[in-house]
């Protein structure tokens, strides 16, 4: 049975209620976002936009969105219409027939939208926001200081797998009585807009993989948003373990993105070996997943290739034509047909990719850039030193250009171990984890060095591939055993182990990162039961596991200690 892909946009702008102002951004707002999810080349959802309808209808249908579901289906809600506060301090979604003294039965609650996320089974749930808290209301109004309300205070956390963006950060306004007070005026078309625009151009796509992710589609749209009206703050609260990719790249790359400048010094290097150090990283680069980084490494290939240095030349010529063997490319999904809709988020031409079960959920992408810069210093510093070993030497071999990759089938749970045993040129391990059977890439960290270990949730057949033979990956059944108190050993998630109340997490070994996010998993689903940040000498933390009974620990960046709580 394929997975589903399904979207409900919901958009008013159009208010029986006369202290409700007209707005103008939903209607083309949600054409807009129907057109961009709908399409099988970006989005590929099954799409419903629900326009001007009163309060019950509203709700039928994002019950409807969330009922049945199953783990990997992917469910996205969007609300484009007013937000309103009650006397309480809860969010109301304005519908045409809101009454602002009768909100519980004339409107939409936040509360009623956490319960059907909370009942549904999917492990994918986004909830888009785009609501204005004033800006389109009538005069006259009475105004009430009724403070800020944080938006994203009204869907606390507890449910697995689901992301909130909002437009904006806090609302501002509030009702008193039958009138609504207006503190600043504000429009909500510049957020979807921002989304539209992201998803239809593909930039977005900021790592340029071919895949939009949730992340880099909110860092795009906080980025836009931020530039048209700096009065705008987007804020997000993401609950899911690794990725979500929400939609494909539908145009490809055409301009060079550009190489960083470590290498740019070694490509223009006065010394010859030196420049010849370049040649390897490059044609890893252009045969890599990065389309504009491809085209920049290409480029600079054929620069070398006319290098007065025959070495360089040669060296680059062979990258060129393929008669030297850069490191393999991590597999991208056959870009004929989509992968089987048993993907969380489905990936390819016709459906983005899945969620990854392997990665940490909290702080991933900002020290992954960290650590892949870290990476690629070293990788130039190796690579200029082994130009000059190579250039004397012709029967040196590390074994490097090659690659490994096995084959294999794995039934849910299962873990995941890479170990980096390479020698001479140790740029660290990229491993790349693919579902066969429906051709999704299960993105991962990359540049690992230390010994890593992650659990997944998923069944099927698996690919592995790695950068160097000399990374050593291993596919274990089960989800493991181990017993309180331990220390870890690997990064990473651990061994699942029985808990019979808090646990006890205390950072020893950071790894130079300034603090570690740790995150308690039920070892049943994956589902994230509770995160928290620590540091090296700063004590330990406390994590509840909501009543499981077996859990599992995950923390990327740092070795600990575990042990049972007070």
């Amino acid at each position: 049975m394929t997975a589903a892909r399904k979207a409900l946009i919901v958009a008013n702008d159009t208010y029986d209620h006369e202290g409700l102002g007209h707005l103008l951004a939903p209607q083309a707002d949600a054409d807009a976002l129907a057109g961009v999810l709908g399409d099988a080349a970006i989005g590929d959802f099954q799409v419903h936009v629900v326009r001007n309808e009163p309060a019950h209808v509203i709700r039928e249908q994002i019950e409807e969105l969330f009922a049945d579901s199953r783990p990997d289906d992917v469910l996205l809600l969007h609300f484009s219409c007013h937000g309103l506060k009650g006397d309480s301090g809860e969010l109301f979604f304005a519908t045409r027939n809101t009454r602002p003294n009768r909100l519980e039965s004339t409107a939409v609650s936040a509360g009623f939208v956490q319960r059907c996320m909370l009942a549904s089974r999917s492990r994918s749930i986004v909830l888009l926001l785009d609501c204005c808290y004033g800006g389109a209301f009538s005069k006259g109004v009475t105004v009430r200081a009724a403070g800020d309300v944080n938006v994203l205070d009204n869907f606390p956390g507890g449910s697995r797998g689901r992301a909130v963006i909002t437009a904006s950060s806090a609302m501002e306004y509030a009702f008193e009585g039958d009138q609504l007070a207006d503190d600043h005026s504000r429009r909500p078309s510049v957020f979807t807009s921002a989304l539209v625009e992201g998803l239809s151009t593909g930039d977005a796509d900021r790592d340029q993989d071919g895949w939009v992710s949730l992340n880099e589609l909110y860092d795009y749209v906080f980025d836009r948003v931020r530039e048209r009206n700096p009065h705008q703050t987007p804020s997000r609260d993401v609950e899911m373990q690794g990725e979500l990719y929400v939609a494909r790249r539908s145009r490809p790359v055409t301009q060079p993105a550009p190489l960083p400048p470590e290498l740019q010094a070694v490509i223009g290097h006065p010394i010859s070996g030196v420049r010849a150090g370049a040649v390897q990283e490059l044609a890893r680069l252009a045969h890599g997943r990065h389309a504009g980084m491809a085209l920049a490494a290409r480029e600079a290939l054929e620069h070398l290739s006319k290098d007065d240095s025959r070495t360089v030349s040669g060296a680059a010529t062979a990258a060129l034509t393929g008669e030297q063997s850069p490191p393999a490319p991590e597999p991208d999904t056959d870009a004929g047909s989509p992968p089987a809709a048993d993907a969380k988020s489905a990936a390819g031409p016709e459906s983005p990719p899945a969620a990854a079960e392997i990665a940490a959920a909290n702080g991933w992408s900002s020290r992954r850039r960290t650590l892949l810069t870290a990476a690629a210093a070293v990788i130039l510093i190796a690579g200029a030193a082994l130009a000059f070993v190579l250039l004397g030497n012709d029967n040196g071999s590390s074994g490097e250009g090659r690659v490994s990759s096995e084959n294999f089938t794995a039934q849910a749970p299962w873990r995941l171990t890479i170990d980096d045993n390479i020698q001479d040129k140790d740029n660290g391990c990229d491993v790349t984890l693919t579902h066969v059977d429906s051709g999704r890439p299960l993105p991962i960290p990359t540049g690992l060095f230390s010994p890593t270990a992650f659990q997944v949730r998923e069944s099927g057949q698996f690919r592995t591939s790695a950068n160097d033979p000399g990374c050593i990956v291993l596919h274990r059944p089960g989800a493991g055993t181990a017993t309180l108190p331990f220390t870890t050993e690997r990064l990473g998630d651990t061994d699942a182990f029985p808990v019979s109340g808090q646990v006890t997490v205390e950072v020893l070994d950071d790894h130079g990162n300034n603090s570690c996010d740790l995150t308690l998993h039920d070892a049943t689903d994956g589902r994230a039961l509770a995160a928290r940040e620590a540091a090296a000498g700063t004590g330990a933390v406390l994590l509840d596991p909501a009543d499981r009974k077996t859990v599992y620990l995950g923390s990327l960046y740092c070795n600990v200690r575990v042990s049972a709580g007070p």
